[in-house]
């Protein structure tokens, strides 16, 4: 999640909220970036802008996920239609190996169904 407040934002948005924290963002990793923009679009109604190639990933970023293995990485970013806030970022990340998340308790307000929980 990503707070951005008055006094530290170098352009705050027309629309932006009102009181101290001007935008909200909300980041998600995932596997496969295009069926993820794919998905939101048609089923949400979101208008996200066509993707492009994956970038080289900086530096920094390697240093912030503590991954220095990254080698790719992109974003996608959308709000639900007629809202403006919170913005939803989709990112995916190459040079990684994936592993789904297990829940070791069964837990109704975890990540995924029930079903899947072990």
């Amino acid at each position: 999640m990503e707070l951005n407040d008055v006094d530290h934002s170098k352009n705050p948005s027309a629309n932006a909220l009102p009181g101290s924290i001007t935008n909200v963002g909300i980041y998600i990793t995932v596997e496969d970036l295009a069926k993820t923009v794919n998905f939101y679009d048609k089923v949400f109604g979101f208008n996200m802008k066509e993707l492009t190639a994956a970038n080289p990933v900086l530096a920094r970023v390697k240093q912030l996920f503590d991954q220095p293995a990254f080698t790719t990485f992109d974003t996608a970013r959308g709000t639900f239609p007629g809202t403006q806030f919170p913005m939803i970022n989709f990112q995916e990340f190459g040079g990684v190996d994936r592993k789904a998340v297990h829940h070791g308790v069964m837990d109704p307000g975890g990540p995924h169904p029930a079903a899947d929980c072990h």
